[in-house]
């Protein structure tokens, strides 16, 4: 005897209709004996049909199930036929779309001054549902498709998480779950009915469909709805004065300033005028409104109020977001939003240089400039605020050759960078960099040159030669290098002379609050207030209390003067991948170690070259390649040296560095002063992207550089995974870093995660040092790249400038089409040089 239960096939045709036809290929038909479900005919025992009794009439014919037939049954039934048949799907199926809806809330409400009540219902085209203030009283809300009548493909489902924002909404406005009606909210109190309806019932209304029952319709009429209204009127380049008057509907003065202030000193919104009529006044927006003239430093002047023109763009927003009226009355024209701002014309080099948001940030900067106002570019990294700036300050010089120059400062790391893109994208500029010890010749040269770019540590050293000196345009690149109001970087920059500020950053404004308070005391100094009042007024309450009114009030004073734009806002402008070249400068110690190696290393190769060998002489080239590209990144990772090779590398750089003005220090082997300038700027691109939200891979060649970066992530409290050709699980370091977003760094050994991984939980890539072999590094920063990676990757190399780094870079460029057309490894691309290119990264 033999048994058997093979799956029939069921095919599920979906039809362009949105009907599912259900058929079933082949039902057994053997005769014999009925023993249940099953059939014996001597031989065989066979289940008669192996499909749930639900399914059975199949058997019999093709079954036909309608749009909302098909919805239940796709989620609920589909999965657990699987156990019983072979599923053939149809080409539409893929073509399904299931989503949320957002709902329409309608707000039903009733009562009067004594109370009020509100029934909650979220609508869907024709469905409602009842949004019970009380839960567990009606049914809960469960997640049922419903068929789309636009599109026959297309289902729809509630979104209770907008349904469940929506009762937040209510309960946070003062009302409660009904204790007599479980599907009525309730607001109990004659004051706190007064508030609601003067303040908060104007800002349901626009957000929601609002429904007043009879009582509370009879009783809206028995109000008077105060409209306040606003004039502001221009005394020239100095004042705004500012006149508040509340007024009815009909526009006719109700009630005067002095009733709003004992109304507000009463705790009241609401007031009985001599005719019987109710005045609803907005004491919530008048006493916002109060904090922004106080935050203005506005001056009582008779009847009316003075601030200064730099806090118009903050009144505008202010009014903008409120219930406020501009009177006919006012003479004054804000300033223009970002969006609404005159386009300047750009030369076409300019034009077809930048992206479109890069050409809206030229815009903003110059607007700012020419208005006699300073702000903060907090584009994202990796988003080109440095080519934003120096095209900005490119068309000013254009436009007025008779400009004094303009002041860039940055961290020591990126003196270099500036240059290199002064000379790229803006050549016309006469640059002069202030670094290294023989700037001090340079300072009378100043106004002859069009950009200075120095750096933060060497403006600290030299704050009495800027004392005597104004500049147009002063420029800080990487803001939190003056967060700390006391140190000497925010002294000293404060103290420079300037008609323009404006700051660059990555991170968020947000971040830190008290940062925030020291970047705008250099920018526009008195515009956040005191610090001491600062911190009373917007830190202490927003980061210990939540204050969302004052959150709210410091979005409105900042927001003309930050413009950030992240990677996901701009991606239309920009391709999935971003690469950028960052030179960086060497310290003055690595400057002379590298030199000496460089000199040795030129005499070994010349000894060599005396003998003939040239497998020996390729060889030693070699070797001086790899020790000076150890020495662009870390003095470290140099071999271990006697103290007699220490010594020599002494001697060796000592004439060097007199020869540059410098003085060389007598070296112990691993007690450098100052052994990787690299390594500071890569901590910065981490500390940066870290900040902004992003992840980051850090890839090198050298284990012993990923162990130092290692030391200054613990040392600095950022959290990292770590894998290089040691690591035994490697799967379960990847999967914990895909998996925690929390981690932002992954250290990488390029050979040993340069392929086979998939790490999309990153969107930014460092690589310490170069290859020879370009492809290896882009195999590498394909980790990030890949298929699932939803955001735009960004991938920063870091080169030493001057040194044998670079050249290798321009050695790739001249073998772009030879690299493209190999898979070489790296090794069998620094072989298939010749010699002549070899000796040629030791000129």
């Amino acid at each position: 005897m033999r048994g058997g239960e093979a799956q029939p096939e069921l095919f599920l045709d979906l039809q362009s209709s949105g009907e599912l036809k259900l058929r079933l290929a082949e039902v057994s038909t053997r005769q014999g004996e009925a023993l249940g479900a099953w059939v014996f005919d001597g031989a065989v025992l066979e289940r008669a049909n192996p499909l749930p009794p639900a399914y059975q009439a199949l058997a019999h014919g093709e079954v036909t199930l309608s749009r909302e037939e098909f919805a239940r049954f796709y989620e609920r039934e589909l999965p657990a036929l699987e156990a019983h048949a072979k599923l053939v799907l149809n080409d539409a199926f893929a073509r399904l779309q299931f989503a949320p809806r957002a709902p329409r809330i309608r707000a039903t409400l009733d009562g009067a001054l004594m109370g009020l009540t509100v029934q909650l219902e979220a609508t869907y085209d024709d469905k409602a549902f009842l949004l019970h203030a009380q839960p567990g009283t009606g049914a809960e809300p469960k997640r049922e498709w419903f068929p789309d009548t636009s599109h026959p493909l297309r289902y729809w489902t509630r979104d209770i998480a907008a349904e469940q924002r929506a009762q937040q909404q209510v309960l946070a406005t003062g009302f409660a779950p009904s204790e007599r009606w479980p599907e009525l909210y309730a607001l109990v109190g004659e004051t706190r009915v007064g508030h609601f309806l003067a303040n908060e019932l104007r800002q349901w209304r626009a957000r929601w469909d609002v429904v007043l029952g009879e009582r509370m319709g009879n009783f809206l009429r028995r109000c008077e709805v105060i409209e306040p209204e606003v004039a502001v009127t221009s005394s020239g380049d100095d004042w705004l004065a500012v006149d508040v008057q509340f007024k009815n509907a009909a526009g006719a003065p109700a009630l005067s300033l002095a009733d709003v202030q004992r109304m507000l000193q009463r705790g009241v919104s609401h007031e009985r005028l001599a005719d019987g009529r109710i005045a609803l006044v907005p004491t919530t927006a008048v006493e916002e409104l109060q904090e922004v003239i106080y935050d203005c430093q506005a001056e009582q002047t008779g009847g009316a109020l003075k601030l200064g023109h730099r806090f118009g763009a903050y009144l505008d927003e202010a009014l903008r977001e409120g219930p406020w009226n501009i009177s006919s009355r006012s003479n004054w024209q804000p300033p223009p939003r970002l969006e609404a701002m005159r386009e300047l014309v750009l030369p076409d080099r300019f034009h077809q240089l930048l992206r479109p948001y890069q050409a809206t940030g030229v815009n903003w900067l110059h607007f700012l400039g020419e208005n006699g106002l300073a702000g903060i570019l907090a584009d994202e990294m990796g988003l080109g605020k440095t080519i934003q700036t120096l095209v900005y300050l490119s068309l000013c010089k254009s436009a007025n050759t008779e400009r004094k120059p303009s002041l860039v400062i940055c961290p020591t790391s990126l003196v270099t960078n500036w240059q290199a893109e002064a000379a790229r994208f803006t050549p016309e500029l006469r640059t002069l960099l202030l670094h290294g010890p023989k700037r001090h010749a340079a300072f009378p040269t100043i106004g002859e040159h069009d950009l200075v770019i120095t750096s933060y540590a060497l403006l600290r050293r030299d704050m009495e030669q800027y004392a005597a000196l104004e500049f147009d345009t002063v420029v800080l690149d990487e803001a939190q290098h003056i967060k700390n109001r006391f140190s000497q970087n925010a002294q000293a920059a404060k103290s420079l002379q300037a008609a323009r500020r404006f700051v660059l950053t990555g991170t968020p404004m947000e971040n830190s609050l008290y940062d925030l308070w020291s970047i705008f005391d250099f920018l526009m100094p008195g515009y956040l207030g005191p610090a001491t009042e600062f911190r009373d007024r917007y830190e202490t309450p927003i980061t210990k209390g939540g204050d969302e009114a004052a959150l709210r009030r410091l979005r409105q004073r900042l927001r003309p003067f930050v413009l950030r734009r992240t990677k996901a806002e701009v991606a239309r402008d920009l391709p999935a991948k971003i690469e950028q070249v960052t030179l960086c400068e060497m310290s003055d110690e690595q400057k002379s170690v590298y030199q000496a190696i460089l000199e040795q290393s030129r005499r070994e190769v010349f000894e060599f070259a005396g003998k003939g060998g040239e497998a020996q002489r390729r060889l030693a080239v070699l070797t001086a390649l790899m020790r000076l590209r150890q020495a662009c990144c870390h003095l470290d990772l140099l071999p271990d040296a006697s103290e007699r090779n220490a010594d020599t590398l002494v001697r060796d750089a000592e004439p060097q560095a007199a020869a540059r003005g410098q003085e060389c220090p007598r070296y112990a082997v691993s007690r450098w002063s100052d052994p990787s300038a690299k390594l500071e700027m890569g901590l910065e691109l981490i500390e940066e992207a870290r900040d902004g939200g992003h992840r980051v891979l850090v890839f090198s060649q050298f284990v012993r550089l990923l162990k130092l970066i290692e030391t200054a992530l613990n040392e600095r409290g950022i959290g990292y995974c770590y894998l290089d050709g040691s690591t035994v699980d490697r799967a379960g370091v990847v999967q914990r870093f895909q998996e925690s977003p929390d981690i932002p760094v992954f250290l990488i050994s390029l050979k040993a995660g340069g392929t086979g991984l998939n790490l999309t939980g990153a969107d930014t890539v460092i690589h310490f040092d170069p290859w020879w072999n370009p492809a290896v590094e882009d195999q590498a920063t394909g980790r990030a790249h890949r298929i699932g990676q939803s955001n735009i990757v960004t991938s920063y190399k870091l080169i030493a400038r001057g040194s044998v780094e670079e050249k290798i870079v321009l050695l790739q460029e001249r073998k772009k089409e030879l690299i493209a057309s190999t898979l070489a490894s790296d090794e069998a691309f620094a072989q298939g040089l010749t010699m002549e290119e070899l000796q040629g990264l030791l000129e």
